[in-house]
């Protein structure tokens, strides 16, 4: 039986599904999911002294990255002439989200929450917006359905992400199905050829590959030794994939973005919203156990 518990554990959080199958939402800290169990398998990671301090940017669950995913050269970018300043993985991670529905059901459970523009937003992103995101719980995963919704007189450009992090206790027993021939190292700035996408250096300080080519429409991971694999899907606007991880860490983030870093500055992949136009899209993590 599915339902939805609410209670603070220092910030107030919600818990949606039943006993072994569920997510738990923070509004206060970006609309985060920061866990996800599937059939008593945990699924996602989560660092949870960086949930708890809200100085910190969240290393865990699934944040999610708008306006823009990956960095800014210099943190700066401009709009009509004007420049402004954006952080790493753009404001909704940083951002208190509202609750404005949830529904329980037979066969699952969901929330939407919504994130809009500010005058404090606006010295960073000059538009009026609104993000809605309904997370829905069903046996099969979750699916995070997500509307861009531009209420500006003007075009609004963005490329939106997320960030989940994937819990597994040993990196090596990893398997991927991406599709991808090739990708830029982001740590050490250069395109090379996916060889064998089974052969990942975990053992490096850092990977960091953002996949130029992955299957249309998604990717998959199986962690042999944690029991358990994952299906990502989503819609064609999200271009690019990026393989995360650090060493002696208990995660490997696979991520979906719509554009590459920068792309505020070079002006590639960068979705154009028309002025009062709305961008409906969705992201499944189908989970079964293997």
């Amino acid at each position: 039986m599915y339902s939805i518990e609410r209670y603070i554990d220092v910030f107030e959080t919600y818990k949606l599904g039943n006993d072994d199958t569920f997510i738990k939402v923070v509004p206060d800290r970006g609309g985060i999911i920061t866990s996800l169990f599937y059939k008593g398998k945990m699924i996602l990671y989560l660092e949870p002294e960086t949930l708890y301090d809200a100085s910190k940017n969240i290393r865990g669950g699934i944040p999610v990255l708008f306006p823009i995913c990956g960095w800014l050269q210099d943190e700066c970018y401009k709009i009509d002439g004007i420049s402004y300043n954006m952080p790493q993985h753009g404001l909704a991670r940083r951002a208190k989200w509202t609750v404005i529905d949830s529904f329980v059901g037979e066969h699952g459970t969901d929330m939407t929450l919504c994130f809009e523009s500010s005058e404090q937003t606006k010295k960073s992103y000059p538009f009026d917006f609104r993000l809605i995101y309904r997370y829905e719980l069903t046996d099969k995963g979750l699916a995070i359905h997500q509307s861009y919704i531009n209420d500006s007189d003007k075009d609004m450009p963005f490329y939106a992400g997320f960030h989940p992090y994937f819990y597994t206790s040993d990196k090596t027993a990893l398997t991927f199905d991406t599709g991808a021939l090739h990708f830029w190292d982001s740590v050490n700035g250069c395109l090379k050829d996916v060889k064998d996408p089974n052969n990942i250096d975990f053992s490096a300080p850092e990977v960091n590959m953002i996949l130029l080519d992955a299957h249309a429409g998604g990717v998959s991971m199986t962690n042999k030794t944690d029991g358990w694999v994952i299906s990502l899907n989503y819609d064609d606007v999200f271009r690019y994939v990026v393989i995360w991880s650090l060493e002696g860490k208990n995660f490997v983030c696979i991520e979906p973005w719509m554009a590459r870093p920068d792309s505020m500055n070079t002006k590639r992949d960068v979705y154009t919203l028309r002025s009062h136009g709305v961008l409906n899209t969705v992201f499944n993590i189908n989970c079964k156990l293997s």
